[in-house]
């Protein structure tokens, strides 16, 4: 009897050892194939809606390609991923994204059981605004340096909270162009909304305030400042006022 009950213990040991073993070769599997061979099997073309990437290397655990669009901009970007990271608070994936002028960074850790992003870095506004297709034929200049800026399972909007800073320049959309001064950019995720804020770096007044709603609507309130930076005539004698206020539906494509 003793000898049945335990020649039926090592057989299931002996079972879930070879589901073990299984299991760990076809993670490793996946993770150590070439990026590239997974990408030809899962990818119909290397060209999705204007950009193209190519140049693959490495495998899922940490590798590079390069992606280029119609316009000319051309991005390498590789990756890293450190499982030893995961019940830490570093980043358990690491991506880096580098352009002739700009450089982000996007770590990845997790927030319970959900994925936390986090994205630092900077962007020379003008080569991104010159080589991507803007709406309104919108264009800029200046650098922007992304402080921080993270990004949670939390939809609509998934930003929970970020600072940035913009360092001037002109703005240009619908053939309008104007010359701004450098700009401090808050966001923050608030339960009637993400507030988001932009405000002059100099005088610490706030020119622009944003709340997108959970119902994808975005209160706009446009300070006198603005319209003083602008040359668009006074509608206050206090430059702090909100002097225009309006709604627009926000659209995701």
């Amino acid at each position: 009897m003793n000898y049945q009950y335990f020649s039926g213990v090592r057989m299931k040991v002996a079972i879930y050892y070879v589901l073990l073993c299984i299991f760990s070769f076809l993670i490793a599997f996946s993770v150590l194939t070439p990026v590239r061979i997974i990408a030809q099997t899962l990818l119909p073309t290397s060209n999705m809606n204007g950009w193209q990437f190519d140049d693959l290397a490495g495998n899922l655990w940490q590798g590079e390609m390069q992606l280029r669009n119609q316009q000319g901009l051309n991005a390498n970007i590789n990756w890293h991923i450190q499982v030893s990271h995961i019940f830490s608070d570093q980043s358990v994936i690491l991506v880096h994204v580098k352009t002739a002028q700009s450089k982000l960074d996007l770590g990845s850790s997790f927030n319970g059981l959900s994925p936390a992003f986090k994205l630092q870095g900077l962007l020379d506004s003008q080569e991104i605004s010159a080589k991507l297709d803007l709406p309104n034929q919108a264009s800029m200049t200046g650098d922007i340096e992304i402080e921080s800026l993270f990004v949670e399972d939390l939809p609509p909007y998934y930003v929970t909270s970020g600072h940035a800073h913009w360092s001037g320049g002109r703005v240009s959309a619908n053939r309008k162009t104007n010359s701004l001064p450098a700009l401090n950019i808050s966001i923050k995720s608030e339960q009637d909304g993400l507030k988001i804020r932009l405000s002059e770096k100099q005088t610490e007044i706030n020119l622009i305030d944003i709340i997108a709603t959970p119902g994808q609507q975005a209160e706009i309130q446009l300070a006198q400042r603005l319209l003083t930076l602008t040359k668009q005539g006074a509608l206050s004698d206090n430059e702090r006022d909100y002097v225009i206020r309006f709604t627009e539906k926000l659209t995701f494509f």
